[in-house]
C-alpha cells in the first residue's frame, strides 16, 4: 500500500499543477469508500490482514484511476512490462514474509533477487552515464 501512495502521490502532483482538484478529490473519496466497503468484509476472513488488503485495493484503485487519466495531461511512461512484474514479486514477497508460510526467508529472498535481476536491465544504462560523469565525460 505504501508503494502505491508513493505512486498516487506522484500522479496527484499532475492534477494539482493542471488544477484537476476535483478530480483528485472525486479519487481520493473513491479510494476511501472502496477501502470502507472492503474492511469490514475482510476483516472476518481474513483478520488484520483483510483491513491491509483492503487498504491496497483502495489505494490501487486510485492509483490505476490516476494513472490513466494522466495521460492527458502528460506524456509519462511508467515501464509496466519492468514495473507490473516487479509489483507482482513484492506481492508474492509481502504476502510469504507476513504469513511467514515455510521457508518464507528464503523465499523473500529469492523475491528480492528476481527484482534485482528485472530492475538492473533498466538501471544498467543509467549507471553507465553516471559513471561516465564520473570519468569526466
Amino acid at each position: 500500500a505504501n508503494l502505491l501512495t508513493v505512486f498516487n502521490s506522484f500522479y496527484v502532483t499532475i492534477f494539482f499543477f493542471k488544477q484537476k482538484t476535483a478530480y483528485e478529490m472525486r479519487t481520493t473519496i473513491f479510494g476511501a469508500l472502496s477501502c470502507v466497503i472492503f474492511t469490514p468484509l475482510l476483516i472476518p476472513v481474513a483478520g488484520t490482514y483483510g483491513a491491509c488488503v483492503a487498504s491496497i485495493i483502495g489505494q490501487a484503485l486510485v492509483f490505476i484511476m490516476r494513472a490513466r487519466d494522466s495521460r492527458r495531461y502528460v506524456a509519462f511512461d511508467a515501464g509496466w512490462g519492468i514495473l507490473a512484474p516487479t509489483l507482482m514479486v513484492l506481492l508474492l514477497q509481502s504476502l510469504a514474509t507476513s504469513l511467514q508460510v515455510p521457508y518464507w526467508l528464503p523465499l523473500s529472498l529469492c523475491c528480492c533477487a528476481m527484482i534485482a535481476i528485472v530492475q538492473i536491465r533498466r538501471l544498467l544504462p543509467v549507471l553507465g552515464v553516471l559513471r561516465g560523469r564520473g570519468q569526466g565525460n
